[in-house]
């Protein structure tokens, strides 16, 4: 089981699962961790990769050149020169609803947060924490449980 605690630290897993609540996760880790910028993206604000693109680009103020693609929300993600803090720490609340009509798309998704929790960790001059946790109150479906291996983690408020 993973504590609230690893999120402030630059190490995998850098995309979490948890069956928390979105708003008590944020509230014990501003308390724990109070440098890091902690940004709040409802799932349900996310269904399609136009909207997703569109939640992040408002909720961590993307530049206005933001391309609303992959490439360039991977380039937006591993920058963050606009929101100065330690680390970064994304929570993606109603998982269940993100990008949940194309595979393929939340494969990318998945696969884009990790890429930047490795670039952010990387960095020579000063790694940096950061980590997506994605939340639910549900079950997810077997095929989302899938796409989520071997990233999959209990997360706790310790």
């Amino acid at each position: 089981m993973l504590s609230t605690r690893h999120l402030g630290t630059s190490k995998a897993p850098w995309v979490v699962l948890s069956f928390c609540d979105a708003d008590a996760l944020r509230s014990t880790v501003t308390q724990q961790l109070p440098r890091l910028s902690v940004v709040s993206i409802p799932g349900k604000l996310c269904r399609t990769k136009s909207s997703l693109f569109r939640a992040f680009a408002e909720a961590l103020r993307f530049p206005d050149y933001f391309g609303k693609n992959w490439d360039a929300l991977e380039e937006c993600i591993t920058d963050l020169s606009w929101l100065e803090a330690s680390g970064y720490l994304l929570i993606v609340s109603d998982a269940e609803m993100l990008l949940e009509k194309v595979d393929s798309d939340y494969k990318t998704f998945v696969s884009i947060m990790n890429d930047a929790g490795k670039s952010w960790a990387e960095r020579s001059s000063r790694p940096t924490p950061f980590h997506v946790v994605l939340t639910t109150s549900s079950a997810l479906s077997d095929r989302r449980q899938r796409q989520l291996q071997p990233i999959e983690t209990a997360l706790t408020a310790t």
